[in-house]
């Protein structure tokens, strides 16, 4: 357990991860012949971090980037919230804050989402992970959201991507991309299932 790392903000699905993670890792064990722990079974894991994944605030209250941990892998299904209701959900200060932050990166209309992206791809330029894959909605692909696939283009790969896909949410369907990149490491690139020679952002 200790080698997978988590980010989660909510403080029950926190708990919830840490769990999830430990009953997986008990039935793994006992699938494969290792046996049973010694008693506490269930321990804290420190490195589920109780934080908020885009956003972070210094000593002096100054917006700041949280820092991610190196992984070799990072994958996530970051919150689908488009632009047009940030304000509402998360409010003013966390809107002007997060768009200050980012703002010669991202641009300011582009959806919630985009963010982890942008977050990935740099843990991807700077070598401390090795390969991403996200789940975005479909929208990812044009306007201001796809600047950031351009940006991981400009130093990296995307080697597969769904880039139309049912998906249930909260009772309504929505659409969805899902998109793995890295450095350009990965050689076979496959779009929907075919192989294909490259992906471009627009998916």
């Amino acid at each position: 357990p200790v080698q997978l790392f988590g980010i989660e903000v909510n403080p029950y699905a926190h708990e919830l991860a840490q769990i999830t993670v430990w009953i997986g890792y008990l039935q793994w064990r006992f699938e494969n012949g290792f046996g049973e722990l010694a008693d506490p079974v269930l321990r804290p894991l420190r490195n589920i971090r109780r934080m908020d994944a885009i956003l972070a605030y210094d000593a002096d209250g100054s917006p700041t980037e949280p820092e991610w941990p190196a992984a070799d892998v990072i994958i996530g299904n970051p919150p689908f919230l488009g632009d047009k209701k940030m304000r509402y959900e998360l409010g003013d200060r966390y809107v002007d804050d997060l768009r200050k932050l980012y703002g010669h990166r991202i641009p300011g209309q582009s959806d919630l989402v985009c963010y982890w992206f942008e977050k990935a791809s740099v843990s991807v330029e700077t070598q401390r992970s090795r390969r991403v894959g996200l789940l975005a909605t479909n929208s990812i692909r044009g306007g201001a959201n796809q600047t950031v696939l351009n940006r991981i283009k400009t130093h990296g790969s995307i080697f597969m991507a769904w880039s139309d896909r049912d998906w249930i949410l909260d009772g309504a369907a929505v659409r969805v991309s899902m998109i793995g990149f890295d450095d350009g490491a990965e050689k076979h690139v496959t779009l929907n299932g075919q192989s294909v020679s490259s992906i471009n952002s627009d998916l």
